[in-house]
Formats: C-alpha cells, sequence, structure tokens
C-alpha cells in the first residue's frame, strides 16, 4: 500500500519479503520498475496484480517519482 508515510524498518523488510515471494508466483505479474528508456532514469514503480482466488480480475497500479 501507498500511504506517503515512513514505516518502522522491521515493517518495511517484512513488506519487502512479501514483495519478492508475490513476484515469485508469476513472473507476468506483480511489481515492476518503470524506467526512461533513453537515459535509464528510475521513474517509479508499476503493478500487474491479479487478485487473489479470481484469475478473471487484475489490478493494474504506478507510483511515479515527485519529479515526473
Amino acid at each position: 500500500m501507498i500511504t506517503g508515510k515512513s514505516i518502522e524498518l522491521e515493517k518495511a523488510k517484512t513488506d519487502f519479503e512479501k514483495l519478492i515471494k508475490e513476484n515469485s508466483l508469476n513472473k507476468n505479474f506483480e511489481k515492476f520498475k518503470v524506467v526512461n528508456n533513453e537515459t535509464n532514469d528510475f521513474l517509479g514503480i508499476a503493478k500487474l496484480e491479479v487478485y487473489e482466488g479470481n484469475s478473471q480480475g487484475v489490478e493494474i497500479g504506478y507510483m511515479l517519482s515527485p519529479q515526473y
């Protein structure tokens, strides 16, 4: 979840481990980095997430760095 608020280190570690596990479940979905192909600058993140237990529904989301 993107809240714009900082979190404790242990919560960040737990969230990161969950992200890694989710990404390993389906290589075509989950979280991705967004980069400018010409400059290789990091722009933000995007996700394509299959709803748990529902192969017919997906969620698409993104978060870009403030300068973009």
